[in-house]
Parts: structure tokens; C-alpha cells; sequence
């Protein structure tokens, strides 16, 4: 019925919601039959990204509050104060209006936790997204290309390497991968790509001065965990080589080199990033003579 006249709506639920098998097709269901918002005590890990992803908005009751507590009985209508402007985990209000006319308002928690899910929320999910990012991928990869002067610079440093470990998390773990691959095939210097969150188990041992450590770090929900590992990398000595990009806010200091790519691209970042650590192995090998 509120579907076929147009009227958005909510669901209220309470705690762990979307535990469940079927946590994607549940946030699908939502998002078909109009749910705008899902207002819950807690939320599934899993779910509450997939209803991000679908562009339905979690938020999440503070304190005791809760649909019970409140005494909601489904007749009432739900406004949601504070949307003018999108943050993680901000604070809203709910403004609800109860059928004999009385009204009250209620804080909650905005559950978009990072800066990548403001933009798929604003967009309407992660498929429009998606959709309009590769729209611009083109115009991001002929950025990237003009970076080649400044890794040309950089090479002549690298080409004096025996190793090379490249490392980066969750989807920008496989640019790792390209990276060692396009280096150890061209340059004929040995390297390795590794998931930065296992690093600790085994090649943080091999890491000195003398070894480059090239890190993928666009600014990704994974930002933070990435610092981390660059930390425990220059504690060793190691020499940094980050591919940022112009939202990831690194500052060269000795022993850190940055190579900012165009604004984070979001899942479609690995698609740019490659590029920059492909130039690097290029230009490394032109230094040594291997191409």
C-alpha cells in the first residue's frame, strides 16, 4: 500500500538486527519495498553494511531507548532531523508523531561509518555508485599517467634494491600483488606482495634500510589500520613508498616518499592505482637497463 502511493518508510527493530542467513537478500527485500530507514538497539555487522549498501539508512537507538520503550504502535509517522549534512555515526533526531497527535523527539545514531558509505548512501547504494565512478575511471587513469615524471624520479632511488615488499589491505591487497609482479617480471628485482595485516607474521623481520616498502593507501575505511603498518615499517628503517591518493592526507617526511593519485575512487580504487605501481616498475627498470 505505502509503496504504490509513494510514502517512504521505516522499520523498527531491536537487537543484532539482520542476524541471518540471508542478510543480503534481506537488505534487497528492504530497499524494494520502500524501507528508507531501519532504526534499531544494534545491528549485524554484515547487514547493516549491506542496507548502506542499498541505500537504506541504519540508525541505531542510544541509551535505553528502544521501540518498546517508546511505546510505538506502527500508526505513527517518523521524521529524520539532521540530514543536511552526512557524517559518520552522527547524531540525528527523530521526530515522531503518534496518531492522537502527540509528538516526541528521540536521539539517535546515524550507522554510516565511513566516509566511502556517505558516498554510496548519498548516491543511493553501491550500484549507482558504482555506475557513475567508472563514468569517471577514464579521466582518473589519465591523471595517474601524469604522475610519471615524479615516480621516474623516485625509480632512480629504487633501482638500487634487492627486494621489494609491496603491501595493502582488503581490495587494494590484489595492487599489491600487481605491483611485485610487474617488478620482479621487468626489473628482475626480487619482491613480494603481502596483505599489510599479516605483515607482522614473517616479513616485517626482513624490513631495513636497505629495503623499499611500497604501500597501497587511498583514504578507505582501512586508512587508519594502514598508518599502523607503515609505523611499524619505519621503526625498522624501511623506506616507505605510499600511492595515496588526494583525500589520504600523508605528509612526506624522511624516509617517506608519496605519490598522490586523483580523489579516492572508492571500490573502483585498485582500477587507478595499478597504474602509478606499473610506472614504478617501468621506470625501474629503465634506470637498470632491463627494459
Amino acid at each position: 500500500r505505502y509503496l504504490a502511493e509513494g510514502t517512504p518508510t521505516v522499520v523498527f527493530g531491536g537487537e543484532e538486527y539482520g542476524t541471518g542467513s540471508s542478510r543480503d537478500w534481506a537488505a534487497k527485500g528492504t530497499q524494494l519495498l520502500g524501507v528508507k530507514a531501519v532504526i534499531a538497539r544494534s545491528f549485524e555487522r554484515i547487514h547493516r553494511s549491506n542496507l548502506v549498501g542499498m541505500g537504506v539508512l541504519p540508525l541505531q537507538f542510544m541509551g535505553s531507548d528502544s521501540a518498546q520503550s517508546l511505546g510505538l504502535q506502527g500508526d505513527e509517522t517518523v521524521d529524520v532531523l539532521g540530514m543536511d549534512d552526512i557524517r559518520p555515526q552522527q547524531e540525528l533526531m527523530l521526530f515522531i508523531k503518534r496518531k492522537d497527535g502527540t509528538s516526541r523527539q528521540v536521539k539517535v545514531k546515524s550507522r554510516i561509518d565511513t566516509a566511502i558509505e556517505v558516498d554510496y548512501y548519498r548516491h543511493g547504494g553501491i550500484l549507482p555508485y558504482v555506475l557513475r565512478e567508472l563514468l569517471r575511471v577514464p579521466d582518473h587513469v589519465r591523471r595517474a599517467l601524469l604522475l610519471a615524471q615524479q615516480i621516474e624520479g623516485l625509480a632512480e632511488r629504487y633501482a638500487s634494491a634487492s627486494s621489494a615488499l609491496y603491501l595493502g589491505r582488503g581490495i587494494n591487497y590484489p595492487v599489491a600483488l600487481e605491483g611485485a609482479l610487474k617488478l620482479k617480471e621487468i626489473s628482475y628485482i626480487h619482491a613480494e606482495g603481502y596483505p599489510a595485516g599479516e605483515m607482522k607474521h614473517g616479513p616485517i623481520a626482513l624490513i631495513d634500510r636497505s629495503m623499499p616498502v611500497v604501500v597501497i593507501a587511498p583514504n578507505d575505511a582501512l586508512l587508519e589500520k594502514v598508518k599502523s603498518n607503515m609505523q611499524e615499517v619505519r621503526a625498522r628503517g624501511g623506506q616507505l613508498y605510499v600511492f595515496a591518493d588526494l583525500d589520504s592526507h600523508f605528509g612526506e617526511t624522511a624516509g617517506v616518499h608519496v605519490i598522490r593519485t586523483p580523489r579516492h575512487a572508492g571500490v573502483l580504487s585498485p582500477v587507478v592505482h595499478a597504474v602509478p605501481v606499473q610506472l614504478l616498475a617501468y621506470h625501474t627498470a629503465l634506470c637498470k637497463g632491463t627494459d
